[in-house]
């Protein structure tokens, strides 16, 4: 059985990567701090990258997939902390190509500072206007909701977590990968009965209670 090593393992995109490879029977290792519930079935190795010791060192891993590094100096500290492997992935961010770049983005386009996310971004696409995209969320509970005009004078991250400009990613590789798709409808919907059925897993931020105090 073929062992993989990844680090996070307990929530976004790391979470369902130990999932992914258990369910496909792959032997299943993660490294966190052990703050979270675990993905059933892994074995946790506890403990921080940057003072793992000889952790590692007598685990031959096939595949190690690294979603949490932020920086090199990151990278290098789990590298040297291996014993061997075959193959190391580094999961990446589209927050690494600058935000004037040529679009759509490819996996080769030149990177660059991206003034609006720094050193860490998100690659999320913005298919529908946030307006829409607000309106499907809420008719997942059958709900309409009630829109309030915010003006300039109102800082916007105050009230929206995300900067306001467009990102566009060539998705070529992805739709090889996954060639079904689903309505955004559809897929609002399952994540909408997945947060009724794990709400205590998500990290909130009381934006709710801003736009009330705020905006209301």
């Amino acid at each position: 059985m073929k062992k993989v090593l990844i680090t996070g393992g307990t929530t976004f995109v790391s979470k369902y990567a130990a999932q992914y490879f258990k369910e496909h029977n792959y032997d299943v290792y993660v490294l966190n701090r052990n703050t979270k519930p675990q993905v059933e079935g892994v074995t946790l190795i506890e403990g921080n990258r940057h003072e793992l010791g000889e952790k590692l060192k007598a685990i031959h891993f096939d595949v190690v997939a690294d979603i949490t590094a932020y920086d090199a100096a990151d990278i290098i500290d789990l590298y040297e902390a291996l014993g061997t492997f075959d193959q190391y992935i580094m999961i990446s961010s589209s927050a690494v190509y600058p935000e004037n770049g040529v679009q759509p983005l490819k996996e080769d386009s030149r990177m660059a500072v991206n003034k609006f996310w720094g050193k860490y971004g998100t690659d999320k696409i913005d298919a529908v206007s946030i307006k829409d995209w607000v309106t499907m969320c809420y008719g997942c509970f059958d709900k309409t909701p009630s829109f309030v005009p915010v003006y300039e004078d109102i800082e916007q991250r105050n009230y929206f977590s995300f900067y306001n400009y467009e990102y566009y990613l060539d998705v070529q590789k992805q739709q090889k990968l996954f060639p079904q798709t689903i309505l955004l409808e559809d897929g609002l919907r399952e994540a909408a009965e997945w947060y009724l059925a794990n709400e205590e897993e998500v990290m909130k931020k009381p934006y709710i209670q801003y736009i009330d105090e705020n905006f209301a």
